[in-house]
């Protein structure tokens, strides 16, 4: 593997190095830091898929809801809380819509629901049916704000923008990874390399699952342990 290869690896989502050892003919990966699934590069990958919204770019992933393969603009980041705690799903800009439009289309039926309920409580117990009317009226107006606010368009980038785009990220990356050097030998030096690794790692890993991108992370725990050492 090339050194241009290794520098290819990384998360399109947070912008994560991916560190282990890919095995031949391995087609997706999933990140270390915030737990997402991408693709392998496509310089590795030979034909690798294109972005069914932008064909001119390669796909990083699949939508977990229609499996469809997506670029890093379009896929998109839902966050849902099940019986057992919160999950995270990828997905491309329709499916996106069709989750956001379903929740807010539940607030409108429900408020058409409590409405009509209203107005035949209110022929007998007035107090109670203007109550249940007025929470009524109240959720159709928010399902419906707020439907129309979540209207979803597919990004569109110039060329132009998008080696922009990837040139602010390469230096930002080169960045962090120098930072990330410099707490590697200083941790390392302090509790040993193994220890210090996990250490440095664990303290990374803390930052990317809250939604922090990789380099905003390491920048992050540099000024920290920058501080701790000026305060000694």
């Amino acid at each position: 593997m090339s050194s241009d290869d290794v520098k290819a690896i990384r998360c399109p989502f947070c912008g994560a190095p991916y560190k282990k050892i890919i095995p031949s003919l391995t087609a997706q990966l999933v990140c270390d830091y915030c737990g997402a699934t991408f693709r392998t590069p496509a310089s590795m990958a030979g034909d690798a898929p294109r972005c069914q919204n932008h064909p001119e770019r390669y796909a990083v992933g699949k939508c977990n809801d229609c499996g469809g393969e997506f670029c890093s603009d379009c896929l998109q980041t839902y966050d849902f809380n099940t019986r057992d705690g919160s999950a995270t799903l990828y997905l491309c800009p329709d499916c996106l819509q069709a989750r956001t439009s379903a929740k807010y289309n539940s607030y409108i039926l429900s408020g058409i629901a409590f409405t009509l309920i209203g107005l035949v409580l209110s022929i007998a117990v007035w107090p109670a049916g203007i109550l249940l009317i007025a929470g009524g009226i109240g959720m159709l107006v928010y399902g419906a704000a707020n439907k129309n606010k979540t209207k979803i368009e597919v990004q569109q980038r110039s060329p132009e923008e998008t080696e922009e785009t990837q040139t602010s990220s390469e230096t930002d990356w080169e960045e962090a990874d120098e930072l990330y050097g410099d707490l590697l030998a200083k941790y390392g030096e302090h509790w040993g390399l193994s220890t210090g690794a996990q250490l440095l790692e664990d303290e990374i890993k803390a930052y990317t699952w809250d939604g922090y991108a990789w380099p905003d992370a390491v920048r992050r725990v540099y000024k920290n342990h920058q501080k701790k050492a000026f305060s000694k």
